[in-house]
């Protein structure tokens, strides 16, 4: 597309924009599309291998619980604010907080 020079600064700029809105709808949408909310161990464990992504889930702030998600070759990757899970996904015990839980490579 022809543009005249002095509004190349306005046509760049622009389309600057638009590939920076593009992308950040792009990276929104996959990391939607991989954020899963589970309740327990037993529904997502399995799943990591096969199913990648991020599982938001209820912990009771036990290391023997979080120990647990190693057998999955899994870690938290970060604690959450929000507290709609009402049990830790190991023991069931209430939770205090909630997780991302992701595979660790």
């Amino acid at each position: 597309q022809a543009v005249k020079s002095d509004a190349s600064i306005g046509f760049i700029h622009q389309h600057l924009q638009d590939i920076q809105r593009i992308l950040l709808e792009r990276a929104t949408q996959k990391r939607n599309d991989m954020w899963y909310q589970v309740e327990t161990i037993a529904e997502f464990g399995p799943l990591l291998d096969t199913k990648p992504g991020f599982y938001q889930t209820g912990w009771c702030g036990g290391a023997s619980c979080e120990a647990l998600l190693k057998h999955y070759k899994a870690t938290t990757r970060c604690v959450l604010e929000t507290v709609s899970k009402k049990n830790c996904f190991a023991c069931e015990k209430t939770a205090t907080c909630e997780v991302l839980v992701a595979k660790s490579y």
